[in-house]
């Protein structure tokens, strides 16, 4: 069964041709941030957030605004990022990218899955019965979507999104 997947975000193409290569995924974009936003199994928000969060799906977060009430952002900062090979994804511990501007984020609800200096950039976790993954930084500032680890870390949320349906990926030639 596909999952209906909602992209809001001003042209991100690497997020974009990433989200897509999971057969499991049916994805739509806007690059207008709408109120009241239903019908989605999970709402990707890329530097925006809606006044009001989608009451239905998951979540997953890049770049949210200070003062989101969802997690807590620090100082930003440059660093190299390593993934946590204990993070419970798989694959992360492979992680590896330089980032020229990020924000550490804090969650009682969260398990990290990314870091830099003891900082976290990446976490994941349940919060009020919903699923949510954070990134803590603009895509755009960090040679991370040219890794191959990208889509890789994109597709095990994606597992761990919808965990039932077992995300295939039909075949995928390099440089896609």
């Amino acid at each position: 069964e596909q999952q209906k997947v909602l992209l809001v975000s001003k042209s991100n193409l690497f997020l974009e041709k990433a989200l897509s290569l999971s057969d499991q995924v049916e994805l739509y974009q806007t690059d207008t941030l709408q109120e009241n936003l239903s019908g989605y199994s999970l709402y990707v928000f890329d530097g925006v957030l809606p006044e009001t969060m989608p009451t239905d799906g998951h979540w997953l977060l890049i770049n949210p605004p200070s003062g989101n009430g969802i997690v807590g952002a620090e100082r930003e900062f440059s660093a190299d990022v390593r993934g946590l090979a204990d993070s419970g994804l798989e694959n992360c511990g492979d992680i590896s990218f330089a980032l020229a501007k990020g924000t550490p984020l804090s969650a009682s609800w969260g398990t990290a899955f990314l870091q830099a200096e003891g900082q976290t950039l990446g976490l994941y976790g349940e919060t009020n019965g919903r699923k949510v993954a954070v990134l803590g930084f603009d895509l755009h500032d960090s040679d991370f979507p040219l890794q191959t680890e990208f889509p890789i870390l994109l597709y095990r949320l994606m597992e761990w999104y919808f965990p039932a349906n077992g995300s295939g990926v039909s075949q995928v030639t390099a440089g896609e």
